[in-house]
């Protein structure tokens, strides 16, 4: 079960980098007094640096540190309401808190992540933060741990010709 946890959080990783790869200025622009804008795109400018900060300590699992920097980036977007960094920042944070054991608030972080992505109507958002979602779920349910301990246990009973036993574990 460690092993397929692991991987299923590899591989949401591995979405989350590709499709929030940085975020650049240009995709934030509002109507504001030149110093203003200024501030703003400096304090966006320094949210997506701690955001691929972020990425870069998951990637080498330095994940405490990671939900460090994911935690920065979140607060700094929240401030500047970029709602695109806040659903990034939400579910690297989930990631974080997955990977740390953390499987409830990584629950939270990835419906808070969802409620954004369908708020702006983007569906790559909303499908990363469901992965982290469903990765969450499996980790938070004890009985599926048990049920994934019995199922190994069964098949090694199988492969050892205890036929009988191997029916009973997997029963249960």
């Amino acid at each position: 079960m460690r092993l397929r946890f692991q991987l299923l959080s590899l591989a949401t990783s591995t979405l989350l980098f590709s499709h929030f790869p940085a975020f650049s200025p240009s995709c934030f622009s509002l109507s504001l007094p030149a110093a203003t804008a200024q501030t703003t795109q400096d304090r966006k400018a320094e949210a997506d640096r701690l955001f691929q900060q972020g990425i870069q300590q998951l990637q080498s699992n330095q994940n405490q540190a990671a939900g460090q920097s994911f935690e920065q980036a979140l607060m700094i977007y929240r401030q500047i309401q970029h709602q695109t960094g806040v659903g990034a920042a939400l579910i690297g944070l989930g990631e974080a808190n997955l990977r740390l054991g953390n499987s409830a608030k990584a629950l939270e972080l990835s419906q808070q992540a969802i409620a954004i992505a369908k708020e702006l109507n983007n569906p790559e958002m909303e499908k990363l933060a469901r992965q982290v979602l469903d990765v969450a779920k499996i980790a938070d349910n004890p009985r599926k741990l048990e049920a994934d301990r019995l199922g190994q246990w069964g098949l090694q009973q199988i492969q050892n010709n205890q036929l009988q036993a191997a029916l009973q574990s997997l029963e249960q």
